[in-house]
């Protein structure tokens, strides 16, 4: 857990020197926006109003642009709005529906996934050095309330145990735990040699969730920089656009 803990603070001032940049291009480009919108565009259609098909043409290019710029708006607004509902809202809902709603976003999903068999191995295999029955490691796992997601995993386990239900048929039924952790709790029996693989899972894991981590960092810088640039261009074409036509008038 604590190696995990560092590759997070690690990762996390990563992000927030790597998306310093685009911030601040996102600040400039908004600004621009703003002065294109009040300045530049009502320009544009006084030096076109003379001649009737630019006009109309310029007319089309300004309408164009203010839904674009508009819906830019708005989608930021309601992005934003979403987040902050979220962080305030995610601790009243019920477990299982935060993890439905955790599968359903595509590229978090996988990190949750890593996150959540990261944890719950790591829980596991410290429990088992202790010599406590797999029953009673539910059992404390549960009463946690650091991590609500395992401990609502192990409470539903401690259930199918006491049914008769083998471990490894009751976790393979878990959202948001991969493959290889459940393989390794069905092939084993013995305490020791389980304990031994979890700790070797937890370790490759920790390899795998630092790579996940750098990967959707270094991918952040060059997608908002596209982003950006197909802004710049499509407003740069719009308008164009009229003075082509006007060119043709001529």
């Amino acid at each position: 857990m604590h190696h995990m803990l560092e590759n997070r603070l690690t990762s996390i001032h990563k992000f927030k020197q790597t998306i310093r940049y685009p911030i601040i291009l996102f600040v400039i480009f908004f600004l621009l926006l703003f002065v294109l919108r009040q300045f530049v565009l009502p320009s544009f259609i006084k030096l076109y109003e003379t001649n009737p098909e630019a006009s109309s043409t310029i007319i089309i290019s300004v309408k164009i642009i203010n839904i674009f710029i508009t819906s830019f708006f708005i989608l930021f607004l309601l992005i934003f709005f979403l987040i902050l509902i979220w962080r305030v809202k995610k601790h009243a809902l019920p477990v299982h529906k935060r993890i439905k709603i955790y599968q359903s976003i595509p590229i978090y999903r996988t990190f949750m996934t890593l996150q959540t068999s990261y944890q719950l191995a790591v829980h596991f295999s410290a429990l088992l050095k202790t010599g406590m029955p797999i029953k009673n490691i539910l059992q404390t796992i549960a009463k946690q309330q650091k991590l609500p997601i395992i401990a609502y995993y192990a409470s539903l386990m401690t259930m199918q145990l006491t049914k008769g239900y083998h471990l490894s048929h009751t976790i393979k039924q878990l959202p948001l735990i991969e493959p290889q952790l459940t393989y390794i709790l069905q092939q084993h029996t013995q305490m020791s040699a389980l304990e031994k693989d979890l700790t070797t899972y937890t370790e490759l894991l920790t390899e795998d969730i630092k790579f996940q981590m750098q990967k959707m960092i270094t991918m952040i810088q060059p997608i908002i920089f596209a982003i950006i640039a197909i802004f710049i261009i499509f407003i740069y074409i719009t308008l164009m656009w009229p003075m082509f036509q006007l060119i043709q008038t001529i």
